[in-house]
């Protein structure tokens, strides 16, 4: 599993619908728009996010300013089945699958 794939459940997992999660959040975003190594599943990304947090996404869409690069991606969405396939996830490992 890639480490930012970890990284994203671990947010999902931990993330709370607060300002604490928001700092976690951007946190998270903006490691990953830092990474020019590969091409990463954004949308896909996004979309598992907003699927499971969907308080916290309406924080941070209320809360990032328009000139930061997350705000771009805020309103990404795919298919949330597909979205799950690509990054090689279940709905029940995000829940509850060991991450070691």
């Amino acid at each position: 599993m890639k480490p930012y794939v970890k990284d994203l459940i671990k947010l999902i997992r931990n993330g709370t619908d607060d300002r604490y999660g928001l700092v976690m959040a951007m946190e998270y975003f903006v490691t990953l728009l830092r990474i020019r190594n590969e091409k990463l599943p954004i949308v896909e990304i996004m979309t598992v996010f907003r699927r499971h947090r969907p308080v916290l996404h309406r924080i941070m869409t209320k809360n990032v300013a328009e000139k930061n690069p997350v705000y771009f991606i805020l309103d990404f969405e795919g298919d949330y089945p597909t979205s799950l396939e690509s990054l090689e996830l279940t709905e029940d490992f995000i829940k509850n699958g060991s991450l070691k």
